[in-house]
């Protein structure tokens, strides 16, 4: 792997949401970021449900059918039919750390040939695992910039 830092800060995300979240009152964890964004829990849940969605879908489609496709979804979408706004954080959080861990482990599995294996994506086009993976870190810091956006 070509970025030391990758998989220290895949790895770190679990641990920055928790102390993250923990400054956020109870008031705040259900009402809105911004007008037109998720609330800190439902960002939450959206991290976790698309953490196996990254890895399942995205990274191991490259991996395992270079050049295949995989599917765009509507978060806001998902988070409606997910009831985002219902779920319970401490719940989300446990599910997104077992989740973080797999994709941990799968992609210090990865050989060096491996990273650049490609997928299709349909709004962003090619992209090698390298890219997905580094997308996933780039998502993690915008929810967490997010997230500090209500901090007590």
């Amino acid at each position: 792997m070509k970025n030391y830092y990758l998989l220290p800060g895949l790895d770190a995300t679990p641990r920055i949401l928790r102390r993250t979240l923990a400054l956020v009152s109870p008031e705040k964890l259900r009402l809105p970021t911004h007008p037109d964004r998720f609330s800190p829990l439902e960002v939450m849940c959206h991290l976790n449900d698309w953490e196996p969605i990254m890895r399942e879908e995205r990274m191991k489609t490259a991996f395992t059918n270079p050049g295949g496709s995989f599917l765009a979804y509507d978060e806001a979408v998902k988070a409606v039919e997910g009831r985002y706004s219902e779920r319970n954080l401490e719940e989300q959080m446990a599910e997104f750390e077992r989740e973080r861990t797999k994709t941990v482990e799968f992609v210090k599995s990865l050989s060096e040939a491996d990273w650049g294996k490609t997928a299709f994506h349909p709004d962003r086009g090619m992209m090698t695992l390298c890219e997905i993976v580094h997308m996933v870190v780039c998502h993690d810091v915008y929810h967490i910039e997010q997230l500090w956006a209500v901090v007590d």
